[in-house]
C-alpha cells in the first residue's frame, strides 16, 4: 500500500467513497478489487463504497470484458453498494464534470 500513501489524506474525513471502473478495462476492475478496496477497509473500516460501472448497456456479446455478474458478486461480498452509467448518462457526466473542473 505504500504507492497509495498519498490517498490517506485524501481519505480522511470522508464520509462515502466512490470507486469507479471501466467495463471495458479489466485492470480496472481488478485494480478496484484486488488494490482500492483492501486500501479503504485498512483505514476506514466502515465507510460505504459505492461502486460504479460504465457502459454496461453493452451486452457480453459486444465485447465487455467486465460482466455486470462479475459486479453483483463483489458488491455481495460486503455489502457494497453499486450503480452504473449507461452510455448516455456516462457522455453526461463526463461532460457535467469538464465544465466543473474548468472553473
Amino acid at each position: 500500500f505504500e504507492d497509495l500513501e498519498p490517498a490517506k489524506k485524501i481519505l480522511k474525513g470522508a464520509d462515502l467513497v466512490l470507486l469507479v471502473f471501466n467495463q471495458f478495462l479489466v485492470n480496472s476492475f481488478i485494480n478496484l478489487k484486488k488494490k482500492w478496496i483492501p486500501f479503504i477497509r485498512k483505514y476506514l473500516l466502515d465507510i460505504p463504497i459505492v461502486i460504479i460501472g460504465t457502459d454496461f448497456h453493452l451486452s457480453a456479446e459486444s465485447g465487455s470484458i467486465v460482466l455486470k455478474k462479475d459486479v453483483e458478486e463483489l458488491v455481495k461480498e460486503d455489502n457494497y453498494r453499486y450503480m452504473y452509467l449507461d452510455g448516455n448518462l456516462h457522455l453526461q457526466l463526463q461532460k457535467t464534470l469538464k465544465v466543473l473542473f474548468k472553473k
